[in-house]
């Protein structure tokens, strides 16, 4: 079965989309797809791009295209990119109050140079 069989198949199940369906071909071992922590989808696009579409469907797209540019298509190098988003998300690059004096990634972050003046985190 194809990535994008597999995938498909994956999402008729209830609960699973497209988010859910990437993490399981990419830590199944299935599929180095470019998986994007569903609650995480915001780090990419902020970092990358400032702000968030108002679409999640188009965030998430944005956000594996970041991955797919600058991270091998190995199954190591996209695992450990995938924990590292969640990771980033969760403690420091929050959906809402993100702790941006905190961040490692700050100075080339086009949201926090978005915000400047009134920057989140500081």
């Amino acid at each position: 079965m194809s990535h994008k069989q597999a995938r498909a198949a994956l999402v008729r199940f209830p609960g699973i989309a497209n988010p859910g369906a990437d993490r399981i071909l990419l830590f199944g071992g299935i599929s180095p797809v470019a998986a994007v922590p569903s609650n995480c989808v915001h780090v990419l696009v902020r970092i990358e791009h400032g702000r968030e579409r108002e679409n999640y469907a188009g965030n998430y797209r944005l956000a594996q295209q970041s991955i797919e540019g600058a991270v091998a298509a190995t199954f190591d190098a996209r695992m450990q990119a995938y924990l590292l988003l969640q990771r980033h998300g969760q403690d420091v690059c929050k959906r809402t109050n993100p702790r941006c004096a905190g961040c490692a990634v700050r100075s080339s972050c086009r949201y926090r140079a978005a915000c400047s003046g009134n920057s989140p985190g500081s």
